[in-house]
């Protein structure tokens, strides 16, 4: 669907990922509440694993609203709700309680509503190049964290306490957010669907439940390390652990761009195999070669470039197999896994760390559930031609 109009709305789009992905910075504030607000290396994932519980099902709930109310009114709702949860944040006591409402449900929920929006949106308009759009536009998604890491940082380097930061965020993302899905639209020509495909049908499908695990694999593993990143970096007594942070969010939104054309080159099968091959080799070999700085920045450079295949791929097949009015339905349903994989990642890194003053059992863990999605999707999953 091409017209004048898709410059426009991909540069509203791209900003619009760019201000809810700065959500993956979260292990610099993780290091601040554990430094500075005594809280357990698990009580600092708390509010990130929450945030993608909700993150997971507001965007199912928001694809099935999108298709039925457009994309202006849920890019709004999601902006407006996101933007109040990070304002909250700044003007409540810092606690477990406090972040895990404010950030974990509020803006986890707002950032589920912008999250299909934008994916689904920037397909509706470029459904001739599916997969590279949906790379720009999760890569942005990625590129937020950078800026809000290095910001974060300087920051809180400079004495500045972190409630301040949440509010000076909340209210800049409520404004641009808010701002930029007041022009969204869908293409002239988009005829949206009706009868979304049902959760019984989702459900009996073999090829859906054979992504899905795999997808739950995929964001298992990125969750965990993007989660407690800095912190696996002090316990292996790495200086400058934050910049690895930046690094790992870098490569990330790269890997999605590539990813995205990877997916044009080889199919979406085969990158699949690839990444989850990939990323199991290297978080479980990781236990054994890193030992300094540089080879804790390489550990970081490569598992956000693999894990940049996640969130391509998976929507990227769904919406050439099925067709981009059922990516909102179908996708929602894959998500979820986002949920478990938010909740289960990060969690099992602070017990990790909690119970054995390291990362190691936690990051095996992750290479292990790569592997089992890898066998699950090559032992289930049925290429379908589109």
């Amino acid at each position: 669907m091409k017209g004048p109009n898709r410059s426009l709305m991909l540069s509203l789009l791209l900003l619009m990922e760019l201000m809810i992905g700065g959500h993956y910075a979260w292990s610099i504030y993780s290091r601040e509440l554990i430094t500075k607000h005594a809280f357990t290396a698990t009580q600092s994932q708390i509010t990130y694993s929450v945030y993608h519980l909700c993150f997971a099902l507001a965007l199912l709930y928001g694809g099935r609203a999108l298709e039925k109310y457009g994309p202006r009114f849920t890019g709004m709702t999601g902006g407006a709700v996101f933007g109040a949860g990070y304002i909250l944040a700044g003007l409540l006591p810092v606690s477990v309680f406090g972040l895990s409402v404010s950030i974990g449900m509020l803006a986890g929920a707002g950032s589920g509503f912008c999250y299909i929006t934008t994916l689904a949106t920037v397909q509706k308009w470029f459904e001739d190049k599916k997969a590279l759009a949906t790379g720009a536009i999760v890569s942005f998604f990625a590129f937020g964290a950078v800026l809000v890491s290095f910001l974060a940082e300087l920051l809180l380097g400079r004495g500045v306490p972190i409630r301040n930061i949440f509010l000076l965020l909340g209210v800049s993302y409520f404004f641009l957010l808010t701002l930029s899905a007041s022009f969204l639209k869908n293409p002239e020509n988009y005829k949206s669907n009706d009868l979304p495909m049902a959760f019984k049908a989702i459900l009996k499908d073999r090829n859906i439940l054979a992504m899905t695990i795999p997808m739950f694999s995929g964001l298992f593993a990125g969750l965990m390390i993007t989660g407690s990143l800095k912190n696996i970096g002090a316990s292996r007594n790495i200086e400058y652990a934050g910049i690895a942070v930046m690094l790992i969010s870098a490569f990330n939104g790269a890997g999605r761009l590539l990813w995205g054309w990877i997916i044009h080159v080889i199919g979406e099968q085969a990158s699949i195999i690839l990444s989850l091959s990939a990323q199991a080799i290297i978080l479980f070999t990781s236990v054994f070669w890193i030992n300094g700085p540089v080879s804790f920045f390489i550990f970081a450079a490569l598992v956000g470039l693999i894990y940049g295949c996640t969130l391509v791929v998976f929507a990227s097949n769904v919406s050439r197999v099925y067709g981009v009015k059922h990516l909102s339905s179908i996708y929602g349903f894959m998500f979820l896994t986002n949920g478990a994989a938010g909740i289960g990642g990060p969690i099992i890194a602070g017990l990790s760390k909690d119970l054995t003053g390291n990362y190691n059992a936690a990051i095996i863990i992750a290479a292990a559930v790569c592997v089992i999605g890898l066998a699950v999707f090559k032992g289930m999953y049925r290429e379908v031609k589109s």
